[in-house]
């Protein structure tokens, strides 16, 4: 099963008596579950970005997390399905199956919202995941090679490498859009006219998105964010023990704070991303449940996901960072 969030494919009309549990979770998590979770989230990363800019961006890792911020309020903007919302509120037949029942005007906004949408989502994710793995890899150096730090990691250095995973990921959501046909017809089940974004990927987009894009930008990075985050975490816990009796100048003190932050991001991300990776799994092994409900109710639960991670940084920082709430003073 090949995730197709937002894809508006037309399906069958049910009576409103034998609507499956799966759309009504279905139009539960459009209309308010994901909106209140991506406002929630949109706010903290707002306030989130504030703190990190105020404690000065020359720090390295304040560039990873600023910029994780953006990427993350990417995929919470896609959130705000307004043609999804006003489809599943309209009472109408059509609302349970993800058609446009208005006028060709309408639809065709409708069709072009849900392009921006996708596009956020699909970016958004990507960037994110890329973000979160040079998270890692520069709390690993931190930890494992203190000396070096200094000399190998540089806020200058981190900002170009976000900016090539800004510009190496832009191909693929346009990609990805040029797979939608906007579609306004009669159909004459309901006897209506009405607009669908239809998704009709071709061989070659589905076997790019098997075996290159969902793993760069999903498997690879869950693997080594979450195979770096158990090393720092027990290298961070001996380190700890050996100096318990010492006592820590203000310096580690920062340090072994920034890495709780910067280790317990990562620790969501690896959380909430692994629905993804076993789905993923089950599709190249072709165990994928076909099932149309299942499927509607695992893409729901996923998307709940990847918003709770986007939401996670100012949770993070909330309850580590002491010094949050002076620092997003205006």
């Amino acid at each position: 099963m090949i995730s197709t969030y937002g894809t508006n494919q037309t399906v069958a009309l049910y009576p409103e008596a034998d609507i499956p549990l799966s759309w009504k979770i279905s139009t539960l998590n459009a209309v308010l579950v994901s909106p209140i979770i991506a406002v929630l989230g949109l706010v903290g990363n707002i306030l989130s970005i504030v703190a990190i800019v105020k404690s000065g961006l020359k720090k390295p890792s304040n560039v990873l997390l600023t910029c994780l911020c953006v990427a993350d309020s990417l995929v919470l903007l896609s959130a705000f399905n307004v043609p999804r919302m006003i489809a599943f509120l309209s009472e109408r037949e059509t609302s349970y199956c993800n058609v446009w029942d208005f006028n060709e005007s309408i639809s065709s906004i409708f069709y072009v919202v849900t392009l921006a949408l996708r596009f956020l989502f699909s970016y958004g994710v990507k960037l994110s995941s890329g973000i979160v793995t040079l998270i890692t890899l520069e709390r690993f150096i931190a930890v494992f090679f203190p000396l070096k730090l200094v000399s190998v990691i540089t806020a200058r250095r981190l900002f170009v490498a976000v900016l090539v995973l800004v510009i190496v990921w832009i191909p693929w959501p346009l990609y990805l859009l040029s797979h939608y046909t906007f579609i306004y017809s009669y159909y004459p089940e309901w006897r209506v006219y009405a607009g669908n974004a239809l998704f009709n990927p071709n061989t070659l987009y589905t076997s790019l998105h098997l075996y290159a894009a969902i793993p760069l930008g999903l498997y690879v990075p869950f693997l080594k964010v979450t195979s770096g985050s158990i090393l720092i975490a027990t290298k961070l816990h001996f380190t700890l023990q050996k100096r318990k009796r010492m006592v820590l100048s203000s310096s580690n003190k920062e340090s072994f704070k920034t890495t709780k932050i910067l280790i317990s991001v990562c620790a969501v991300f690896a959380i909430t991303k692994a629905a993804s990776v076993l789905e993923y799994l089950a599709d190249l092994s072709g165990q994928s449940d076909d099932s149309r409900n299942t499927n509607i109710v695992l893409e729901s639960v996923i998307f709940i996901l990847d918003l709770l991670n986007s939401s996670s940084n100012f949770v993070v920082f909330v309850t580590i960072n002491t010094n949050f709430k002076t620092l997003v003073k205006f």
